[in-house]
């Protein structure tokens, strides 16, 4: 790609003076230019994200019964060593939440996988467990 330098021109958008960037910039400025008529631009205030949905398994009387099973075995608070948030006195949000998940072969409604964890700890673990499943470990 030829410098502007080169051709005796002089960029209207300088970038910076790194190993040719400004040269860049000013070739590519045209045909981006060129480009405006041609895209649409979305306006965020109107246009928002697809609404979230349920799983449908999440939303059974099965399912509802098994999470305040779990939230009351746990006596209403985070199930997180050295953690003591409660729901009932201190408002903190809690999530009947399968150790194994159902994605990686937990099984759902299961006793023995299930444990009472506030928002903060819930999405930690889910976090870490999706980067697991990324990393396929």
């Amino acid at each position: 790609m030829p410098c502007h330098r080169k051709r005796g021109r002089v960029a209207a958008h300088r970038v910076a003076d790194v190993a040719g960037a400004d040269c860049v910039k000013a070739e590519l400025m045209p045909r981006l230019a060129a480009l405006a008529p041609h895209l649409g631009t979305l306006d965020t205030r109107t246009a928002g994200p697809a609404p979230k949905t349920a799983d449908p398994e999440l939303l059974t009387p099965e399912h509802k019964a098994w999470r305040q099973e779990v939230l009351k075995r746990a006596g209403w608070k985070c199930q997180r060593p050295g953690y003591t948030a409660q729901r009932r006195h201190g408002g903190v949000r809690l999530y009947a939440d399968h150790i194994m998940e159902r994605r990686d072969g937990g099984v759902p409604l299961n006793p023995a996988d299930e444990q009472a964890l506030c928002a903060k700890h819930h999405s930690e673990k889910t976090v870490r467990a999706t980067a697991a499943r990324m990393r396929g470990t």
